[in-house]
């Protein structure tokens, strides 16, 4: 059974684990996100504008626009 379960981790290896602080150095960089009002786009706004960017953001459905 080990001999498998090694099998099964080395064709599927564990996903990797990314932080914020992962990211470069983003200061005076603009960065332009569009679907910014959920998902993975909230999240990368919220990213950029942790490690000094100005993040410029946009929603992909107006009608649902948090902003």
């Amino acid at each position: 059974m080990g001999h498998l379960w090694s099998l099964v981790r080395e064709v599927f290896p564990p996903a990797t684990q990314f932080n914020a602080s992962d990211a470069p150095d983003m200061s005076g960089k603009v960065v332009l996100v569009t679907g910014a009002n959920s998902g993975l786009g909230r999240e990368t706004t919220r990213v950029c504008s942790i490690n000094a960017s100005s993040p410029s953001s946009t929603p992909s459905d107006t009608s649902r626009s948090i902003m």
